[in-house]
């Protein structure tokens, strides 16, 4: 879907966003084949590139978006349990003006995707690209892929406790 002005969230790390200011805009990350991660996660975003290639190719890859939340904060906390649900952290939130193009998907499904299920890898990589729509309101875990202008609107720097 097409926004203009759209207001979104995103985490980064402190040390990362102290590099950061008002005004800036961040740029859109283009992953290529020297892109370093866990090897599981390398597994599962090829899968999740090739069924959007193969299913879905008019939807924006995951490899090339800049990931943003809703601009709710019960939806940032939401991400970081469930994400760090252990961990403490320092960590900027930034407040985005986003102009380009956005679709939400649920992101529950592609962290499934790092777990034995009884589905095999393939369905679930396609039922994250069946979920991609225009609103975020049924998803466990929205993540909004985004291509186009992000704007810094403002910088919050936080502390995740996480769960002990």
């Amino acid at each position: 879907m097409g926004v203009r002005n759209f207001m979104a969230y995103r985490v980064v790390p402190s040390e990362q966003a102290r590099l950061l200011k008002e005004g800036d805009i961040i740029p859109i990350p283009q992953k290529d084949d020297s892109f370093v991660c866990s090897p599981v996660k390398k597994a599962a975003e090829d899968l999740f590139e090739s069924v959007r290639k193969a299913y879905n190719p008019y939807l924006p890859s995951r490899l090339s978006v800049l990931f943003v939340l809703p601009y709710k904060e019960e939806q940032v906390q939401n991400w970081l349990y469930s994400h760090f649900s252990h961990t403490a952290f320092d960590y900027g939130l930034l407040t985005l003006k986003l102009t380009g193009e956005l679709c939400w998907c649920d992101e529950s499904l592609f962290t499934a995707s790092f777990f034995p299920k009884p589905e095999p890898p393939e369905e679930k990589a396609l039922n994250y690209w069946k979920s991609a729509r225009n609103d975020y309101a049924e998803f466990t875990i929205p993540e909004g892929l985004f291509s186009g202008i992000a704007t810094i609107i403002s910088i919050e720097y936080r502390v995740h406790k996480g769960i002990y």
